[in-house]
């Protein structure tokens, strides 16, 4: 069997990667060898390897350990012994499915430090490493104590800093956990249209904006997911004494924060970092898009399709950020 691959040879080189063909890697023991259907890239991406370096997870391993069919960029994947497999339902695309495990899985993770939202995905603990030889092929849909949250309701809005993948996302998820006022700033206005599709409220960094988003000490959470540091000013300001700020795009070193200890220290805010997700995590956020897949339009996240041996004009295609991510299909 044949098998091809995405391999980098780093920013300073030209080409920075090249596509290679040979056999498909035989999987070890207690391994599956996977066919994978369609994978997506953001603009991050291009300057890979990827930011994994002690923790093993799918598209974000680096690429030349093992076999080279650890991440998303290839024909085919080697699924390792014990890792957590969640299986999709048949009404769950593969667009739709796509960026489960880069993005929803870390915000619902995200989400889950803002008080009130600690247990979000607890019924799933248990399901760590199911292992392959536990998967089924069914997929419940969410379990109802999963919809809405009762708790959270009078608690006062929430800001969403970035209108990317994660930030739609971030505002479908607070919307269903039951937030009446989320809202999403960005300084790219095209990105702002699809806020509104996913339950958020549009607002243009640095200008007018609506209703009660520009008010300071009025938020009850801030989730950064832009990667900017220059935001965090504005997000503490915004927050209320007692808030919470979630940083979660800022996984760069050029990530200094201009932000002062009382500031802090005097409005007594507690500040969370995320990076990626538990295996739980992962189980909910397949469920949560399973009982939502008909509400909020997934598929729009993804723009066009590139065959594998187009790789470097999908990436290109991401670092222009026309979509959310840009496919590639095998």
């Amino acid at each position: 069997m044949s098998a091809e691959k995405v391999v980098f040879h780093g920013p300073a080189h030209t080409p920075v990667c090249t596509v290679e063909h040979g056999p498909a890697p035989e999987p070890g023991p207690g391994e599956m060898l996977g066919r994978v259907r369609l994978a997506t890239i953001c603009g991050c991406s291009v300057g890979l390897p990827q930011k994994c370096r002690q923790l093993f997870k799918y598209g974000h391993a680096l690429l030349n350990n093992g076999t080279g069919f650890n991440g998303c960029y290839a024909t085919h994947l080697v699924v390792r012994r014990g890792v957590h497999v969640v299986p999709l339902p048949d009404h769950v695309t593969d667009r739709m499915a796509a960026p489960v495990n880069c993005a929803l899985a870390t915000v619902v993770n995200a989400v889950s430090c803002i008080p009130g939202n600690e247990n979000i995905a607890a019924e799933f603990r248990h399901q760590l490493n199911v292992g392959l030889e536990n998967v089924t092929t069914g997929g419940d849909d969410v379990t109802p104590s999963y919809h809405g949250n009762s708790d959270v309701t009078s608690k006062g809005p929430i800001m969403v800093q970035g209108a990317g993948l994660l930030g739609l996302y971030a505002c479908a998820l607070l919307r269903e956990r039951g937030y009446e006022h989320v809202y999403c700033t960005d300084i790219n206005e095209e990105r702002l249209k699809l806020v509104p599709r996913f339950g958020g409220t549009p607002v243009l960094a640095g200008k007018e904006d609506p209703e009660d988003s520009g008010k300071e000490n009025t938020f009850h959470a801030v989730i950064e997911v832009c990667g900017a540091p220059s935001v965090v000013p504005s997000g503490v300001r915004l927050l209320r004494p007692g808030g919470t700020y979630v940083l979660v795009g800022m996984v760069h070193p050029q990530s200094q924060l201009d932000i002062r200890g009382d500031q802090i220290i005097q409005k007594c805010l507690s500040i969370h970092g995320v990076h990626n997700y538990a295996p739980w995590h992962l189980t909910a956020a397949v469920q949560f898009l399973s009982r939502t897949a008909s509400k909020y339009p997934y598929e729009d996240l993804v723009g066009e399709e590139f065959p594998l041996s187009e790789f470097s004009a999908a990436a290109e295609m991401a670092e222009r950020q026309v979509y959310p991510r840009v496919a590639l299909k095998p």
